[in-house]
């Protein structure tokens, strides 16, 4: 039979070609993804059950009534009060201006907005400001870490142009 022998040795292993440009890419795309998925902590959507006011002497309109107060003193809290102050913010003895239902549907003078009422209410918000139950958390994109980042970048360069600059002045 007069053919060419077999060669029976180890097969020729092929090797993928990765070039350096798509690893690096790669790098940069995961460590992006990583520092841009972030946990943000935010109010509850409803205020936890401490946080209303409720005694049995009321009737049913009057317990309404308070509750719908309670939802809009909640409501200013996460529309206004979460943006000032985080989760781990203590917040201060006094309500700051915006801490007010006015514009809720309840008429200054009210007494659902009386300032006893208000205070009441803004004393409830520093009970619970810092409980989980009032809190959650969930995971969102953001880049808000490149334009901090930023600010502290360019913070640097001027404390270290003004330094720089500064031994010239002596």
């Amino acid at each position: 039979m007069g053919g060419e022998p077999i060669a029976l040795g180890k097969p020729e292993k092929r090797r993928a070609k990765v070039s350096g440009g798509a690893v690096a890419l790669a790098i940069v795309l995961g460590v992006l993804g990583y520092l841009s998925y972030r946990p943000t902590t935010r109010l509850r959507p409803d205020p936890p059950a401490s946080f209303l006011e409720t005694r049995k002497e009321w009737d049913a309109r009057r317990r309404a009534i308070q509750e719908r107060a309670a939802r809009a003193y909640w409501e200013q809290a996460l529309e206004e009060v979460q943006v000032k102050y985080s989760y781990e913010t203590p917040l201060p003895t006094e309500a700051p201006p915006e801490f007010s239902i006015e514009k809720k549907g309840f008429p200054l003078g009210s007494p659902e907005a009386s300032p006893a009422v208000r205070a009441l209410y803004w004393e409830r918000l520093r009970a619970i400001w810092t409980s989980p139950q009032a809190w959650e958390t969930s995971y969102e994109w953001s880049m808000a870490w490149v334009s901090e980042n930023l600010v502290s970048f360019e913070q640097a360069i001027l404390r270290s142009v003004n330094t720089i600059l500064g031994q010239f002045n002596k």
